[in-house]
């Protein structure tokens, strides 16, 4: 009896130092979204001042005339902290769904057409967007202006 007593004690000590470490190295760990806490965003967007494309059914913008090479999306929640990205799309898809998006109330979609250098051209938002988990979420048209940086100063 104490022969086995000998060889299961320090067996039981591995477990526990085992468990132990497997235990501390979970706590701290940054919370991951799973599937099942996000959503997605799917738009379209329009940007205004841009040279048109002449054609019958379509009033799509000519992104080669306008510079606008592709388009990028950015979800902020309600405190304006930013959750993921999107994109780039090709300007000529003139839509995009956002994929992985954090589930919740008042998300705000920003839209930026950039040039190929990746210089923002057009910019636009919508706020509001609800995303629920596991589902699609539509932010409808997002029309997109043309945007300047302001020089920080001399």
């Amino acid at each position: 009896m104490r022969n086995t007593l000998k060889i299961v004690t320090p067996l039981l000590r591995i477990a526990l130092y085992i468990f132990l470490i497997i235990f501390l190295s979970a706590c701290g760990e940054e919370p991951t979204h799973s599937s099942s806490e996000t959503g997605s965003i799917a738009f379209c967007v329009e940007f205004q001042g841009a040279q048109k494309k002449i054609a019958v059914l379509s009033q799509a913008i000519d992104c080669g005339s306008s510079g606008i090479a592709t388009v990028e999306a950015k979800v902020y929640d309600e405190n304006d902290s930013y959750l993921t990205g999107g994109g780039p799309w090709n300007c000529e898809a003139h839509s995009g769904t956002i994929t992985g998006v954090p589930a919740g109330l008042n998300r705000k979609v920003v839209i930026l057409g950039k040039d190929s250098s990746g210089d923002v051209l057009y910019r636009g938002e919508v706020t509001g967007v609800t995303v629920t988990a596991g589902q699609t979420s539509s932010s409808g048209t997002i029309i997109a202006e043309p945007f300047q940086t302001t020089p920080l100063g001399p």
